[in-house]
């Protein structure tokens, strides 16, 4: 369902999506690598440590903390016990994880691939090539791997929109009061980490923004990392992009799956539609093509035909003082990928994006087949101490596959419910999912 009102609480007060994100694959993390701790070398598992951790990130996600419509005494002491809910939640994955060699994925070479190239209006990798205006907007995007040119128009321009809404509500016609963009002021180009790196900092009146913008060799992908110091005030920022697909729908990134939206303003509903939300990606597909925005922490967009604007940081006065004042961290990115989006890995490559990396890799540890849009999202020791959790969701609307070879000796394995009541026992370890299932799966 689409509520027509408080579509400001996507973006207001960033800090806290910024750290809920953040602590959610935090935990992912500390419970997978504790639980394997604990099944292969017998490592206490820390159940009441991280259920006071869980239990503190639900309260912020508790209505009007993560909306972002509380008062300023609310963010400053949740933003500051974040801070250190992150570091325990990465400490206990960290100490779990010291006791195994984890397997992990070639790293690209240092040495640029043949093709590649940096210079102040241009950006290469062997996958893509950005072209640059004086300004630091993207004019072109070529996608090298497919032979395609991404953008339609000029994209990341960077909007200020006047804006004197509260933290529930953005002004009513602020799409019509562009007061300007963030204007380029320096920009350096540079090779690393097999892929070449653009930075340029810009400006906005007292508000400054500084862009470490890159290309990879193994990946069509254009990565914005962002460090914002917002000053501004009854102002909402925007990044638009501008994708050389047609359709008339976007798949939006939702909890365990995705919401296909209009993008035809045709009717009552779909004009009122002024901003959705996403979680980890918004996607814009052809049958044979598609271009996606993935992002870190943001979830507010505007859609309509071609078109979409991340928003990135709104100013409200309330009930929040100087909201978003000061400095954040944010990163989004530009994905191009074959085929529609439901035969595409967006939803993969955005996860990935968020995390780091899947679920997996421990030898002697459990192992995963996934095929279609099937994604481990969390594997724990279950409630009742005896056993392992594995809970896997297919997120694309697709049929998909998952199998699961479990290498140590064990005596059942079962499907049970999202809260581990047993359903059934089950023999065969391949499963097919229907489309948005989640299969959660006990392991004694």
């Amino acid at each position: 369902m689409y509520l027509e009102k408080h579509q400001g609480t996507y973006t207001t007060q960033a800090r806290n999506k910024y750290y809920n994100r953040k602590m959610e694959f935090a935990l992912r993390d500390a419970e997978y690598f504790a639980a394997a701790a604990w099944k292969l070398k017998g490592a206490a598992y820390p159940a009441e440590k991280l259920d006071t951790i869980w239990r503190e990130v639900l309260l912020y996600q508790f209505h009007d903390i993560l909306p972002g419509s509380s008062i300023k005494r609310v963010y400053d002491e949740s933003v500051a016990r974040y801070q250190e809910l992150l570091v325990e939640a990465r400490g206990i994955a960290d100490a779990s994880r010291g006791l195994f060699t984890v397997k992990t994925e070639a790293v690209s070479p240092i040495k640029p691939a043949q093709g590649s190239h940096a210079s102040p209006d241009i950006l290469e990798s062997a996958t893509l090539k950005a072209v640059f205006n004086g300004n630091g907007e993207l004019i072109s995007v070529y996608d090298k791997v497919n032979n395609r040119e991404v953008l339609a128009a000029p994209s990341n321009v960077l909007n200020v929109y006047e804006d004197g809404g509260d933290a529930w509500d953005m002004e009513d016609g602020y799409p019509d009061k562009l007061r300007g963009k963030f204007t380029l002021t320096g920009v350096r180009t540079y090779f690393a980490n097999g892929g070449t790196v653009r930075e340029q900092t810009l400006a906005y009146q007292g508000s400054t923004l500084k862009q470490t913008i890159s290309v990879s060799d193994s990946c069509p992908i254009l990565d914005f990392e962002n460090t914002a110091d917002w000053r501004e005030s009854g102002k909402f920022l925007k990044a638009s992009f501008s994708p050389a697909v047609f359709t008339d729908t976007v798949h939006c990134s939702c909890a365990y799956g995705n919401i296909k939206r209009s993008l035809l303003k045709n009717n009552d509903l779909e004009r009122a539609q002024i901003e959705i939300c996403a979680h980890r990606y918004i996607d814009l597909s052809e049958n044979d093509y598609g271009v996606a925005l993935l992002n870190d922490c943001k979830y507010g967009y505007t859609a309509a035909g071609n078109h979409i604007q991340i928003s990135l940081l709104r100013a409200p006065h309330y009930p929040g003082a100087d909201a978003d004042q000061g400095e954040h961290r944010f990163s989004y990115a530009l994905y191009s990928h074959k085929g529609a989006f439901e035969n595409s890995d967006v939803a993969e490559t955005a996860y990935v994006y968020n995390a780091g990396a899947k679920l997996g890799g421990i030898e002697g540890f459990l192992d995963f087949k996934t095929a279609g849009g099937a994604i481990v999202e969390c594997v724990k020791r279950s409630e009742d101490g005896a056993g392992l959790i594995v809970r896997v969701a297919e997120e694309k609307g697709v049929r998909s596959g998952f199998g699961l070879t479990v290498p140590f000796p064990y005596q059942s394995v079962s499907l049970v419910t999202l809260d581990e009541k047993p359903l059934k026992v089950v023999k065969n370890l391949d499963f097919e999912l229907q489309p948005f299932e989640i299969v959660t799966i006990k392991i004694v």
